[in-house]
This record gives structure tokens, sequence and C-alpha cells, in this order.
């Protein structure tokens, strides 16, 4: 897998908050700087969404909670503004 997709526990499920976190410092590195690595940034915001689809299907908001907490809308507004 990918910069932003950590390797899951053998056996294990990806789909975990801690994942999520790592993905999300991830987009926020690369959102501050988005022509250092185009294709990290990419792949942080497809995961992300991957990771607010799966919690949403599975009624875990913790993965949109941490989306709010961390203001990542407004990083999103900004990447796409500029």
């Amino acid at each position: 897998m990918g910069l932003s997709s950590p390797d899951p526990p053998k056996g294990g499920n990806r789909m975990t908050l801690e994942n999520f976190v790592n993905v999300h410092a991830v987009f926020v590195k690369y959102s501050a700087m988005p022509n250092s690595n185009v294709e990290a940034l990419v792949e942080s915001l497809r995961s992300m969404s991957e990771f607010l689809v799966w919690g949403d299907q599975n009624n875990d908001g913790g993965f949109f909670e941490h989306f709010c907490e961390k203001v990542t809308l407004s990083h999103l507004v900004v990447l796409v503004t500029n």
C-alpha cells in the first residue's frame, strides 16, 4: 500500500481511527505545500474519503468527528481556492 495507507495487521482491519489519523496527518503535511508531492496529497484525499464513507456505512462516527475536530474542510477549501 502507499504512503498514506499503512498495511493492516495480518487478518486485521485497516479501517481504524489510528490509521485515519495517520492519513489525515499526511494530508495536512502535503496540503501545506501542495506542489511538493501531488501523488501523496491525492492519495491521502482518496484514503480519507474511503474512511469517511466506510465510517458512515458502518455507523462509526469517529472518522467524521476527527475530520471535523481538525477543521479539515477549511484545509480543502484553501487547497482548492489556491
